[in-house]
């Protein structure tokens, strides 16, 4: 007790003698402690954007038909990549998820999803995909113009943007 008051009034000696002699440095060392203070905001941020859009989702659903013109395992070399396959759980429990792109002809852009792989349909098959509008989990995928029950999309997790298929 008495090393740690020693080290205690060694320490605020030190800091009232920074203090003095260079108040500049101390308001810079007081600018960054707000910056990385500041920072740690962030992460609590993001997980209330993440409940406000879950709960969005909780009660809205949305439905995409085309033709499927890709299924694919995802690429995870980049970090990030990796990162956010980590903190969704994708694949935790052994399931193979894939990435499937579906074209709805209404437009240039191509929509996709990570489903479980035994729920993706064959690429050149024509599919309704039931989804949630903001954070785009699938909730399953039917076959048009074919006999056969919608699939459950298993865990699929969210929307992955496809770049140029």
């Amino acid at each position: 007790s008495a090393r740690s008051e020693s080290f205690l009034a060694r320490f605020s000696s030190t800091f009232a003698s920074v203090r003095t002699n260079a108040p500049d440095a101390v308001a810079d060392l007081d600018r960054l402690l707000d910056g990385l203070a500041g920072l740690a905001f962030v992460p609590l941020a993001l997980g209330l954007v993440l409940i406000v859009s879950g709960a969005f989702d909780l009660g809205s659903r949305r439905v995409t038909a085309g033709e499927v013109i890709d299924v694919r395992v995802p690429d995870r070399r980049r970090p990030v990549d990796r990162l956010s396959a980590a903190l969704a759980g994708i694949g935790h429990d052994g399931t193979l998820l894939v990435e499937l792109a579906v074209d709805a002809g209404s437009g240039d852009r191509v929509r996709s999803w990570l489903v479980d792989a035994r729920a993706a349909a064959p690429v050149g098959s024509t599919v309704e995909v039931h989804h949630t509008p903001v954070l785009g989990r699938v909730r399953s995928i039917r076959p048009l113009g074919s006999a056969g029950d919608a699939v459950p999309a298993g865990d699929a997790i969210s929307r992955v943007p496809v770049g140029e298929i």
